[in-house]
């Protein structure tokens, strides 16, 4: 029976912690327990997070619960909950930390019940990523983005106002931590895997922009209704994340609101695989700030080429033969005859672009869809302006990953290549022993 099952060492309704009565149980998670508690004197509610008795002696965990304190107070931003004390007693020996009482309700919570209007979910995300840039500008990343931790309450106009909880696994820098201990070993999992980026799950060292990955997962199911990547075997997940790209986002929410193109880009963003493609979360909150005041976000380059492609998709259902024209253009003239050669391209559309291929670990064979080697990582390769491929990039060892590429302009492609998992090798079971029984009955145990 271990020492948190037993009823002295555990909490309960009446104790004092400090100048704190507990008073009723919030909730549980593996660390601690969370209370509501009310000041002896002053009569102010606050929640108590308080370490599970078993895990008061594990001085790794303590750290922790310390170091998410010292981090909390460090950002000190209005949509992260505020940690006033933490306290550690020896006898008998107690450690917790008083926060402030919040009234509402999660954001996991809230989706199982009703689903957000469009301009909430934006507030909602618009809040949680300007407190993440703050904490990212602290040198903290959260590194658990996701619904279970954004806390959702309702200002007295109606509005929402979030707070982001639990810095309990934060990646902070070494000047915030208790002790180096506490810090987190490369190769460790940390985080939820259906909110985690490529490089999270395969257990690589994790910057701010896994945090960018989250919020972008967290988003596109607020707009969508469902997760990027559905699967929940963690093999599954961690395959689909790697090597596809996630399911385009509808055309409405699942409540038939628009969810514009700006919208969808930065989502899109926001998902890439590699880290260096995703925006800064600074970036994001200013997109989000676009998006509401109904400004463009996307690229100019990106917006010709969207808009070509919905002409094109018109121009298909009304004829067979379709010309590719800026909206702006005039009608474009009759085919040639085929015994008139084709006027050449002009020098715009024969301009190559640079692609750079790199792969962690390098060494990775580059090919395209048709088969033709581009080279081996890291290389560079010229592409004709305007061209679109599909890259296979293949190392033995790794899984393969595929990639679409549009060549606009000069770009750099990083793919993180995740290990294959390790073949289970069946041990071949032993005969059993023959057993020999000698002319005088016994067994013989050098026989057969």
């Amino acid at each position: 029976m271990s020492s948190d099952a037993l009823p002295e060492n555990r909490e309960k309704v009446g104790d004092v912690f400090g100048v704190y009565t507990l008073e009723r149980e919030l909730g549980e998670g593996t660390m601690g327990r969370v209370w509501l508690a009310r000041h002896t004197k002053l009569g102010r509610s606050a929640a108590i997070k308080v370490l599970k008795p078993r895990h008061t002696q594990n001085n790794e965990l303590v750290n922790r619960f310390f170091d998410e304190a010292r981090a909390v107070n460090q950002i000190n931003h209005e949509h992260i909950i505020a940690i006033a004390d933490f306290v550690e007693e020896r006898d008998p020996p107690r450690v917790y930390c008083v926060m402030e009482y919040l009234q509402g309700e999660s954001l996991e919570r809230r989706l199982t019940t009703a689903r957000l209007p469009l301009a909430d979910a934006l507030v909602v995300m618009r809040q949680v990523c300007d407190a993440l840039a703050t904490a990212h500008a602290a040198g903290i990343v959260h590194r658990d983005v996701k619904p279970d931790n954004i806390f959702v309450m309702t200002k007295a106009d109606g509005s929402p106002f979030a707070k982001v909880l639990d810095f309990g696994v934060a990646k902070l820098t070494p000047a915030l931590k208790r002790d180096p201990v506490s810090s987190t070993q490369v190769g460790q999992l940390i985080g939820t895997p259906s909110y985690m980026a490529p490089e999270q799950l395969v257990g690589l060292e994790v910057d701010a922009k896994a945090d960018v990955y989250a919020a972008g997962t967290v988003l596109y199911r607020l707009l969508a209704g469902q997760l990027p990547f559905p699967q929940t075997d963690v093999g599954e997940l961690s395959l689909a994340v790697i090597k596809h790209e996630p399911g385009p986002l509808p055309a409405t929410t699942p409540s038939g609101e628009a969810i514009g193109r700006d919208l969808a880009f930065v989502v899109r963003s926001a998902l890439a695989k590699e880290p260096d493609a995703r925006p800064t979360m600074a970036q994001l909150v200013a997109q989000l700030d676009a998006v509401q005041r109904g400004e463009p976000v996307m690229p100019r380059s990106r917006r010709g080429a969207v808009a070509l492609a919905v002409a094109a998709v018109a121009g298909l259902a009304a004829a067979a033969f379709v010309v590719f024209s800026p909206v702006s253009s005039p009608a474009p003239a009759p085919p040639l005859p085929a015994a008139v050669p084709p006027e050449p391209p002009p020098e715009q559309a024969r301009q190559t672009v640079k692609l750079t291929v790199r792969t962690e670990p390098p060494g990775a064979t580059v090919t395209r869809d048709d088969g033709t080697a581009l080279g081996v990582t890291p290389f560079g390769s010229a592409l004709v302006r305007g061209d679109r491929a599909r890259l296979h990039i293949a190392l033995e060892g790794y899984l393969p990953v595929e990639r679409t590429i549009s060549a606009e302009a000069d770009s750099v492609v990083d793919v993180v290549l995740a290990p294959k998992p390790a073949e289970v090798v069946k041990p071949t079971p032993k005969k059993p022993a023959k057993r020999v029984i000698t002319d005088d009955g016994t067994i013989d145990p050098f026989g057969g």
